[in-house]
């Protein structure tokens, strides 16, 4: 076994220097790299979050659950259809349905300048790593 340290910070909690660990067993794919850094914090857009554990997904835009299971093989990602509660939210469900419209239609998974990136084709939809309800996974 070895530690894998990353570290993920967005401007802001780049002036905290905060670092995320996570012992994961050898041998190690990359399809475990990347599942192992999608886990480990709460991806934010403007129209809402995206958190992943144990190959499941979670959406939210503040009003219904959403959540489904997902796979990567490299760079490939694949998102179930996903289930959702179905209450209706006075100026949020705009942003839901971008939300899910994202997983749904996002064929390709990449990192870049420390922001999630979902694309299909010339679609893409960048989401920011915040620590939100990961602190226990954070150290200083």
């Amino acid at each position: 076994m070895f530690a894998l340290l990353i570290t993920i910070a967005s401007p802001a909690q780049a002036e905290v220097g905060g670092t995320i660990t996570r012992t994961i067993s050898a041998p190690v794919t990359i399809n475990t790299l990347v599942k192992t850094l999608l886990e480990l914090v709460t991806w934010e857009s403007n129209h809402g979050t995206i958190t992943f554990s144990n190959g499941h997904y979670s959406l939210s835009a503040g009003c219904n659950l959403i959540s489904g299971a997902y796979s990567i093989d490299g760079t490939t990602v694949d998102f179930e259809d996903p289930v959702s509660t179905m209450m209706y939210c006075d100026g949020k469900m705009e942003n839901e349905s971008t939300l899910i419209n994202t997983v749904a239609t996002a064929t390709t998974l990449s990192f870049k300048d420390g922001a999630l990136v979902l694309s299909q084709g010339t679609t893409t939809t960048r989401f920011a790593a915040t620590f939100e309800n990961k602190s226990d996974k954070l150290t200083r």
